[in-house]
């Protein structure tokens, strides 16, 4: 597994946000050195760049029962849903009832007995 040097993670520490951005995404494009939980592929992957998380905006949250199936029902009758697989407790706010999501290009995708609704890459109007 490919690390840092000491003088590396130093230096990029005293960076700005945007520099320390731009920074890990050129280690990533140019050294093959990924930032995801796993270290497998890019942080773009685990986390949103800096200002633009949709917890930011009030369009997401973390909920902590997020496998209690009583506690999503409450969630969706409200327009919240699970978009994210690899993100369980993160809820994204859609507004919309749970039948019209197919119509919006999304699908239901069943993992581990919970619901995510992602983008129908398939979806002949050629919504995504």
């Amino acid at each position: 597994m490919k690390k840092l040097t000491k003088k590396e993670a130093a230096d990029v520490r005293e960076l700005s946000t945007e520099k320390q951005v731009a920074q890990v995404l050129d280690w990533e494009i140019n050294k093959k050195l990924y930032f995801s939980k796993d270290l497998s592929k890019s942080i773009l992957y685990s986390v949103a760049p800096p200002g633009a998380s949709q917890h930011l905006f009030l369009l997401a949250l973390d909920v902590q029962q997020f496998a209690d199936k009583r506690v999503r029902a409450i969630l969706a009758e409200f327009g919240w849903f699970q978009t994210v697989k690899s993100d369980l407790p993160h809820f994204i706010y859609l507004g919309r009832k749970e039948s019209e999501l197919p119509a919006l290009g999304l699908k239901q995708v069943l993992v581990n007995g919970q619901i995510f609704w992602i983008p129908d890459l398939s979806s002949p109007d050629g919504a995504f």
